[in-house]
């Protein structure tokens, strides 16, 4: 063999390498699917973006117009809660934390995650009571499934661990 007739052999050898990669990778992204900025395909729960799959031009208008309405609204939320966030922030990195202010400022936070939330399902919900019966259907099928998860078991979880110990890992002996 040339040394010509070599290195065309190593370069053919090493497109076909990537090239079964690429494939791989492909299919790997477009059939198993994957995850999407660290999170699931379908997010838990009620969210305009997983309604907007079920509707059409003009109704994703309408929604888009009712979201507009509350938008002043919910970024006054949105900034107060990343005020909170910020608060809670400085309280663990102080040297002392004040367990009273702490407790105090998680609270608020979970108050403000929960009103923020509830007002815009409430909306959302509303918005849902006006669709036709058969989209209003195929979203109550989808409505508060959870999230799909990949792994062991029938129903895609992977198994509890033993229950044995603290359930941090085997017991040494």
């Amino acid at each position: 063999m040339s040394k010509q007739t070599k290195w065309v052999a190593i370069a053919l050898a090493l497109s076909i390498a990537v090239n079964i990669f690429m494939v791989g990778l492909s299919l790997g992204k477009n059939l198993i699917g994957g995850k999407q900025n660290g999170r699931p395909p379908h997010a838990e729960g009620l969210n305009a973006r997983a309604l907007g799959r079920y509707l059409s031009d003009d109704e994703r208008t309408a929604m888009r117009d009712l979201l507009d309405g509350e938008r002043r609204e919910i970024g006054r939320s949105m900034r107060r809660l990343r005020q909170n966030e910020e608060e809670i922030r400085a309280v663990f990195r102080a040297e002392e934390i004040n367990q009273k202010k702490l407790q105090d400022l998680i609270a608020e936070h979970e108050t403000l995650v929960t009103e923020s939330r509830a007002k815009l399902q409430r909306k959302l919900f509303d918005f849902m009571a006006t669709l036709d019966p058969e989209t209003r259907r195929a979203l109550a099928d989808d409505l508060f499934k959870p999230p799909h998860r990949r792994g062991r078991g029938a129903d895609g979880r992977r198994p509890p661990p033993p229950h044995e110990g603290d359930g941090f890992g085997p017991r040494r002996r």
